[in-house]
């Protein structure tokens, strides 16, 4: 096992006070430099690969690959960085920056939840360098994500007949639906982080019915070796993709169609970001038409399908994503 810290050079900026600062990313590797790089990009905005890295990392090297985890700047344990510099192009930038001064050759990207949106940012802006990119639970229309939100939300609220909770929810959509343009940058953050906020506490949209004994040690370990989070990830990082790329709206079916043969995807059957509807969209863009299946949706796995079924998880990365165990 071997840990780097890498320094990123700043984006340039149009103000010479900032033009020198030069944020960290964290970066821990695991496993055989020889073997084929994996890199995970974790999901947010506003977290930190912690979880892949305690439960999974380490087991997937033991599988035959290089598994590097880092955590995006202004995230988890990677340094903090102006609200500004928050944009899909600057995250491209800094796994190439990774990639080169790790000299990774074809690495394998596994974008989980609003990494797979970053992951897919990466390969339009570095076009074939990712040998192959897996979309575990990560939206590709992330609107459509939201609009999954609001009606596993709704629904709940309507059989529990919660009224109050139904009514800020459909409050919550109406605002995000009609008055997006409108709405100020606060509110709009405050409406999106609402949004989130039922379906991980209220809605319990991001967890399996009936864990499983492994993946309830699992979390278990997570806990175990939870750290302090930059405030940076939980302040500005949500707030300042909002602002300056408004992803809740961002679509990217075309180009993973385009590009299916390099591409996989990784669900779950219980995750309440994705509604039937939507995960059929999804498999029809990885699937196409070429009798390929390189879709898999893990039973009894919600958000966290590494953690919620894990050989199930290592076992699609083989057959659908077709990684080679070695």
């Amino acid at each position: 096992m071997r840990t780097y810290i890498i320094t990123i050079l700043a984006l340039m900026l149009s103000s010479l006070s900032l033009a020198t600062q030069k944020p960290k990313l964290y970066v821990k590797a695991y496993g055989d430099p020889s073997k084929q790089p994996v890199i995970f990009v974790h999901g947010g905005p506003g977290h930190s690969s912690l979880d892949f890295e305690v439960t999974t990392a380490e087991k997937l090297a033991q599988r035959g690959f290089y598994v590097v985890v880092f955590d995006q700047a202004g995230q988890g344990r990677s340094d903090e960085i102006d609200p500004s510099q928050y944009s899909y192009q600057r995250y491209a930038d800094d796994i190439k920056s990774i990639i080169d001064e790790m000299k990774l050759h074809d690495p394998i990207l596994i974008g989980h939840s609003h990494g797979g949106p970053v992951s897919i940012a990466f390969d339009l802006a570095y076009p074939g360098v990712a040998k192959k990119i897996v979309l575990a639970s990560a939206p590709i229309d992330f609107w459509a994500a939201m609009q999954s939100i609001f009606e596993s939300c709704a629904s709940k609220y309507s059989k529990s007949g919660d009224e109050e909770k139904l009514s800020q929810i459909s409050f919550i959509k109406m605002k995000l639906t009609y008055d997006f343009e409108s709405l100020t940058d606060e509110e709009r953050v405050s409406f999106v982080g609402s949004s989130f906020f039922h379906a991980l506490n209220f809605c319990k949209l991001y967890s399996p019915s009936q864990p499983t004994v492994e993946s309830i040690e699992l979390r278990k370990l997570v806990a175990q070796n939870s750290q302090p989070i930059a405030s940076s990830g939980a302040t500005t990082a949500m707030p300042g993709f909002l602002k300056n790329e408004d992803y809740i709206h961002k679509n990217q079916i075309e180009h993973v169609y385009a590009e299916r043969s390099r591409y996989c995807g990784i669900y779950g059957d219980e995750d309440g970001l994705f509604s039937p509807l939507s995960l059929g969209v999804i498999k029809l863009t990885l699937n196409g038409q070429d009798g390929v299946n390189r879709f898999a949706l893990l039973k009894g796995a919600s958000h966290a399908v590494y953690i919620d079924q894990q050989d199930a998880f290592f076992e699609a990365l083989r057959s659908n994503c077709e990684l080679q165990w070695r």
